[in-house]
Formats: C-alpha cells, sequence, structure tokens
C-alpha cells in the first residue's frame, strides 16, 4: 500500500483515492465537480488555475478552502506564474514573495521582469481574470491580489503526490525524439533527466534571476543553446533524426517543461525512457496537463489509448479540447495504485 497519509498541524490524515484534474482555465463547474468527492479523497492540481474566462475569483475560493483542508496540494502552471510573477514583482506589491523578491533581484532586473511577465500575462487571457477579480473584491482587490500571489508562490513546479508519482504542469523530465534525456551545463555541472528539473525548482524558489527569465518563456535562443551542448558533450543518441524530425529549438521552453513527443505515437520509444526515468527515482506515474490535446481516450482504464502509454503518462488538459469551462480529470485508488477513471469534467457533471 502506498502512503496515503498527509501531514497537518494536528496529526495526519488518511485518504483512499487521489483526485487529479488538468488545466481549470476559471472553469465555473469546478466548485460543483470536487463537491461530488468527500474527503476520502486527496486533490491534486496540474496547474494553470485562471485566464480566458469568467469565474477565476470563483476557482481560487475553491482551491484555497480544499487547501486549508489539508485536503489539496497543485503544481505551478504557466499561466499561474505569469499572474504571480508579474504583480509580485510591482513596486506596489505588499506581498510576501514582493518582500523577498526585493531583497534578492536588483531593481532593473524586477523592472524588465515585471514588464515582461505582465505582457505574457495579458496575452494569455489575463485581463479575464482581473475582471472576474475585481467584480468579487472591490475595493479589497489588492490585498486579495497580495493574498493570491502567496498563496500560488507556495507550489513548486513538481511535486510527489501522496501515491509517489509525480505531478508537473507539462512534463516533469524531458527527452529528445531519440529519447535522449535533455541536458545542459549549469554551472559547470552536466545536468539531466528528473535531476534537471529538481535543480530548476530550487533555482525557481531561490528567485534565480536566470531562472526568472527563463520562465519568462521568451528566451527564444534557449533551446538552440541547450542543443548546441548537448551535442558539443555527446549526449544526443541520434542527432541526425533530432535535426531531421524535430522543431526542437521552437519547443524547449522550460517554463513548463513542454515536450510533444509524449503526444506522438511516432515516438514511442520516448515513453520507455520516461519509464526508466521515473524507475531510477523510484517514482510511479507522471500526471500533468498543458497540452490542450487528448491522451487517453477518456474511457475506462483498460482502453486501448491506456494500454499504449504503459500508464507512464496521464495527460489531463481538456481545456482546448471541449471548449475553455472544461477540464479533464483522474481518479487513483492509493490501495491498489490503479487509475480507475480518466474522464471530461463536463461529462462527468452531465450524471
Amino acid at each position: 500500500m502506498k502512503n496515503s497519509t498527509i501531514s497537518t498541524p494536528e496529526g495526519t490524515k488518511e485518504f483512499k483515492k487521489i483526485l487529479y484534474i488538468g488545466d481549470i482555465h476559471w472553469s465555473h463547474l469546478l466548485k460543483g465537480f470536487v463537491d461530488r468527492f468527500d474527503e476520502s479523497y486527496y486533490v491534486v492540481l496540474c496547474g494553470d488555475l485562471f485566464d480566458r474566462g469568467d469565474h477565476s475569483a470563483e476557482v481560487y475560493e475553491t482551491v484555497r478552502k480544499l487547501h486549508e483542508q489539508w485536503r489539496l496540494t497543485m503544481v505551478q502552471g504557466n499561466h499561474d506564474l505569469f499572474f504571480s510573477l508579474s504583480f509580485g514583482m510591482r513596486w506596489e506589491s505588499r506581498s510576501k514573495f514582493a518582500e523577498k523578491a526585493k531583497s534578492v533581484l536588483s531593481d532593473i532586473d524586477r523592472v524588465i521582469l515585471c514588464e515582461t511577465f505582465t505582457d505574457q500575462f495579458y496575452s494569455n487571457g489575463g485581463e479575464s481574470t482581473m475582471i472576474s477579480f475585481a467584480k468579487a473584491y472591490g475595493t479589497n482587490l489588492a490585498t486579495k491580489v497580495d493574498e493570491i500571489i502567496d498563496f500560488l508562490m507556495q507550489f513548486g513546479l513538481y511535486a510527489i503526490d501522496p501515491a509517489n508519482n509525480l505531478v508537473a504542469h507539462g512534463t516533469g523530465a524531458m527527452f529528445l525524439v531519440d529519447w535522449s534525456p535533455v541536458w545542459e551545463t549549469i554551472g559547470g555541472q552536466f545536468i539531466s533527466g528528473f535531476d534537471y528539473v529538481h535543480e530548476l525548482n530550487i533555482w525557481f524558489r531561490n528567485l534565480d534571476r536566470n531562472t526568472l527569465f527563463r520562465l519568462t518563456a521568451r528566451e527564444r535562443e534557449l533551446g538552440t543553446r541547450i542543443y548546441e551542448d548537448m551535442e558539443r558533450n555527446w549526449a544526443i543518441r541520434n542527432p541526425e533524426f533530432v535535426k531531421g524530425n524535430w522543431s526542437y529549438p521552437v519547443d524547449m521552453v522550460q517554463t513548463w517543461f513542454s515536450n510533444r513527443i509524449f503526444t506522438d505515437p511516432r515516438y514511442s520509444d520516448a515513453h520507455k525512457a520516461l519509464r526508466n526515468e521515473l524507475d531510477r527515482y523510484g517514482l510511479g506515474r507522471m500526471i500533468c496537463g498543458h497540452w490542450m490535446n487528448d491522451s487517453q481516450t477518456f474511457g475506462k482504464p483498460n482502453d486501448p489509448e491506456m494500454e499504449k502509454y504503459g500508464d507512464t503518462i496521464i495527460r489531463l488538459d481538456r481545456s482546448a479540447c471541449v471548449g475553455y469551462g472544461s477540464f479533464g480529470y483522474a481518479v487513483l485508488d492509493i490501495e491498489s495504485n490503479t487509475i480507475e477513471e480518466v474522464w471530461d469534467s463536463i461529462d462527468f457533471m452531465r450524471n
């Protein structure tokens, strides 16, 4: 049996099942959806709570209350980062995060980061988020924004859930199409796979300036630099295959570890590489979102699509498949360590 307990100030809480939820993006369905699951379910969110709709404030209040009940954890998605790092870098912010940023970063870095993240926030549907917050919080808006920033910034770029699964917004380990682990030389150290993501999360927590600039998703040459670094260090298994079959430099954006090879059946060996990486750390599956396309048939656990991916990666972003306002979810039984259900919130709520 997996470790099904969560530490709380009062002791521990034990859970029987885990409810994973993909990219919510303001969905008005969230509260009614989670209310159908009792307190034996632990809730894990794969990031992207807000933007592109009218119910962001309601989503925040639902998520915060679940967290106060010690029933929820989440990972940061790119939309969450754009919001927090945009408003948290502003001079007028009174959030704890802003205080830390002022003590770590130079004034000019904060100005540049604020402008860049603000542009990312509003160009990705952030205006609807602020309209929702303004309607809900009125004259208390500035204080609530600081509260929301500090709430989000307590979560990292990945999490290990009570069933020992790796949860990330995109992927928690990256591979090329020839299933070479992505490597990068940082501080004289060559880092790859989950080690790479783990270190990136530490740098993010410490507000390392280079990492924060990377998380703007505006470092367009980042992929090229990493590819060339791997090539120099003979870390690519089949360079010609990679160059001929994949727009690697374009898609190599570490903000949410995007890696489309897990959605393309031509690159099934990538799943074997991921399985090996998870096994190296004694981890179970990888649960994530972000892609805005299905990796499952969203049916019963014995569907061919589930079997094909070897239960190694479950992707839950349904937001652009069905339309914003929907999200994918999965239910895992902790004792048997089996995925009992993978489906869509709209269909669930219709039943």
